[in-house]
């Protein structure tokens, strides 16, 4: 209905621009700009960005030609780029450009520095092109310079010195980043950062001089103070590639840890060379494929362990284990690079390592086994030792709520945990109405293994899109110590999940459509026959094509076709709703038109096979969705001696699976499996000695308490003997069934300054819409 709506408007707009009038047509043309803005908010609310865009545009072209509404046109241009982001970074750049001009004339850089990182944003995240990046924050500093705002212009310096560095263009990053810290030692705010920019000015100089000596010292003092972040790793993986080969076989030898004896016993070496820290290292861009977060050794045992290398007979060897366990990290999908903090030599350590190493995924139905691995270097008190499994859905987005200087720009942040459930592997169960005792462990090498039934439950898959978006399943360690004291933690280890989602029987199915020049005026009618509603990865997809031009003077040109996959991430906030997709194209390819052929009516077979990579199953969460389709853009070219051409779109909705329909019986169990949202079975550690986990005993929550009542009250009969129908405690079979409890927590900041900030883009907020359905 809206979409006819903006149609309307549209055509409003044009008939007030074609009117006449006695009076100024700048009255004419201002009202028009009114109804096409009025088209665009319409059309946004449709979701037809292409649509929404154009209106926007001609909106901003209207206002231009006023000078008193320089600041509207703006706006529109601005509101232009934000829908054409979704569809063409370039037509979102080339509006932002617009903007930018018609502020820098009106002296109003604050604005026009703000669209100067919003296309550095699209160069970065969409374009990929860091050189464009790198240019328009440095353009947005200078003009933040003209408006005196030296916040803004810290934050883009850093900008550019980060991509510069990125670049090999050490000179230039080292200048900014010095810059940077120069102008913050008198604030009271960023001051306590002066360690960090200089940090990062020294180790590019180290690169760029080829120090190893001062870049050793570097290091290993920062890393005593502060965690190494994303961009320093990076960097410092440069510098460890780009020194001396002579050292390397040193630098190697003491960076992999070796492989813990095979034994349930504590050890104890002469020389027992502790385990470095690990990294969490996952690389590239989020996606909904995430694998187990590997590790990686920290930089600080890295440096320390170089004077212990003469130890080792074998450096060579140890050089080709870095190499491969390098490759290996780097295949490791997700989201960001997170590490323990840094520790001394003789600290202890505690891992989990899953039977079948990084390639274990969670299914429903399926049981996890896996060992916790605990180093230990000297005598510890510990009261118990506890493997924890959690599943968890954030939500995140940045929101522009109005405000000076960047302070209007909010992160809200909402974590729903689904379930949370423990084992213990050592040590005293917690009591509720007692202290628990701690035993004393000598130093050694302890490995404690565990098992993990997932229930028969479907929970949405695994995936880390859009932007600040994220579905996961961690796995963590703890040793509690004595007294309430706090004891050893492990980093977080995430598991891929994925559901069993069975596709429907073949059936065939016609989608229809026409192709329309703007409102009233016709141009083709599409029929596409599609031999089966749902796909699954490998399969081969199959459909028909046809289409019929309606006027005599019009034929097709080209037929382009995009399989795409939308991530689609929202979140109820004050003003509304907020909003963000990510639509990533998995096969793209074009309809080979012969020259001979009647291009006035045309009949195609388009055939691919659905690719496994990338291609997940469709499903709905609270907050996030996934679904495909297939776009196909058709060029029109009409008219005999003036030809013009029209760019047509329709998008065909196809549903995805992870188990051919023909494969139901071969899963056990599968037609029993439940939706997350109407179970509360949680996941059950069990005794890794059985097989299987015992028989679930207990009863759900809703039966508990009429059951206890009767068996617990005692009869007030006198012909009875006392307590003949009451028990002092319910036995095993009538206890409380362990169940999953969801919980949710909200937070909010401010984002300037906040560690997101940066890396969020700006949410599109719908206003007065309160619907959590999709």
């Amino acid at each position: 209905m809206s979409e006819h709506q903006a149609h309307d408007l549209i055509s409003q707009a044009e008939k007030k621009l074609n009117s006449w009038t006695w009076f100024n047509s700048a009255n004419k043309q201002e009202d028009a700009a009114e109804i096409y803005e009025k088209a665009g908010n319409t059309f946004k609310l449709a979701q037809r960005w292409h649509d929404a865009g154009n209106a926007y545009f001609k909106a901003a072209e209207l206002y231009r030609t006023a000078p008193d509404l320089q600041y509207e046109s703006s706006k529109s241009f601005e509101n232009a780029a934000r829908c054409l982001k979704r569809i063409d970074a370039r037509a979102a750049i080339e509006a932002l450009e617009f903007a930018i001009e018609i502020d820098k004339t009106s002296s109003n850089f604050r604005n026009a520095a703000k669209h100067h990182q919003e296309i550095a944003e699209i160069y970065e995240s969409e374009i990929i092109d860091l050189n464009g990046a790198k240019d328009n924050w440095k353009k947005a500093s200078d003009l933040y310079l003209a408006d005196d705002s030296q916040a803004m212009i810290n934050k883009c310096l850093l900008k550019v010195a980060h991509f510069a560095a990125q670049l090999e263009q050490y000179n230039e990053a080292i200048d900014n980043f010095e810059r940077v810290a120069t102008d913050s030692m008198d604030n009271q705010l960023t001051k306590w950062s002066i360690k960090e920019y200089f940090l990062k000015a020294g180790i590019l100089g180290c690169l760029e001089n080829g120090d190893q000596e001062l870049f050793n010292q570097k290091v290993f003092e920062f890393d005593q103070m502060t965690k190494l972040d994303n961009w320093k790793i990076s960097i410092l993986l440069k510098i460890k590639k780009s020194m001396d080969l002579s050292i390397l076989p040193s630098l190697s030898s003491t960076s992999i840890p070796m492989p813990p004896p095979q034994s349930h016993t504590p050890t104890h070496p002469t020389h027992l060379n502790p385990s470095q820290d690990l990294l969490s290292a996952n690389n590239g861009r989020r996606n909904s494929q995430s694998q187990l977060s590997s590790s990686a050794p920290s930089f600080g045992s890295f440096l320390n362990g170089q004077h212990q290398s003469s130890n080792n007979n074998d450096p060579l060897s140890n050089r080709s284990s870095t190499s491969s366990n390098r490759r290996r990290d780097s295949s490791a999908a997700g989201t960001s690079i997170r590490r323990e903090s840094m520790t001394p030599s003789n600290s202890p350590m505690l891992t989990v390592e899953f039977d079948g190493g990084n390639h274990v995924i969670i299914r429903p139905n399926r049981i996890i086994r896996g060992k916790v691995i605990l180093n230990l270097y000297e005598r510890t008190h510990v009261t118990r030792i506890r493997i924890k499994f959690r599943a968890e859905e954030a939500a995140m987005v940045k929101v522009d709520e109005g405000g000076a200087d960047g302070k209007g720009e909010w992160i809200h942040e909402m974590i729903t945990t689904y379930f949370e459930t423990e084992w213990k592997l050592h040590g005293q169960e917690a009591s509720p109405y007692s202290q628990c005792a701690w035993d004393e462990i000598e130093p050694g090498h302890y490995e404690y293994p565990f098992a993990l039934k997932f229930p028969n439950v479907n929970y949405p898959p695994s995936m880390e899109e859009p932007a600040g978006f994220g579905i996961r399943y961690i796995w963590t360690a703890q040793v509690d110590g004595p007294a309430l004291q706090s004891g050893l933690k492990s980093r977080e280890y995430i598991t891929p999940y994925r559901p069993i989602i069975v596709s429907i029987a073949d059936k065939e199915w016609v989608y229809k459509t026409t192709l329309m020049k703007g409102k009233n005026q016709a141009l083709a009618e599409v029929q596409a026959k599609l031999f089966k509603q749902t796909y699954c990865p490998d399969e081969p997809f199959k459909m028909q094509l046809n289409m019929m031009i309606l006027h005599s003077d019009s034929k097709i040109t080209s037929i382009a076709y995009r399989f795409r996959k939308h991530h689609e991430g929202k979140m109820l906030v004050q003003q509304g709703t907020a909003f963000r997709e990510n639509i990533r194209t998995v096969i793209q390819d074009v309809v080979t038109l012969s020259a001979t052929s009647d291009l006035t009516q045309l009949s195609e077979i388009i055939k691919f096979d659905v690719p496994t990579r990338l291609v997940s199953p469709s499903f709905l969460s609270r907050h996030t969705r996934v679904h495909y389709d297939l776009c196909f853009q058709v060029t029109i070219e009409q008219g005999h001696l003036f030809k013009t051409s029209h760019v047509n779109e329709f998008a065909i909705p196809l549903t995805i699976a992870n188990l051919p329909y023909n494969q139901l019986l071969r899963i056990p169990d599968l037609t029993a499996i439940q939706h997350y949202r109407q179970s509360t079975e949680c996941p059950l550690f069990f005794d890794p000695a059985l097989e299987e986990p015992p028989a679930p005993q207990g009863l759900p929550s809703e039966l508990i308490g009429p059951l206890t009542a009767a068996l617990m009250s005692p009869n007030s009969s006198e012909e009875q003997p006392p307590s003949y129908f009451s028990l002092p405690e319910l036995p095993p079979q009538f206890e409380l069934k362990k169940e999953r409890k969801e919980r949710t927590v909200f937070m909010t900041r401010q984002a300037r300054g906040s560690y997101h900030g940066q890396d969020l883009g700006e949410a599109t907020v719908i206003p007065g819409l309160y619907d959590e359905d999709w």
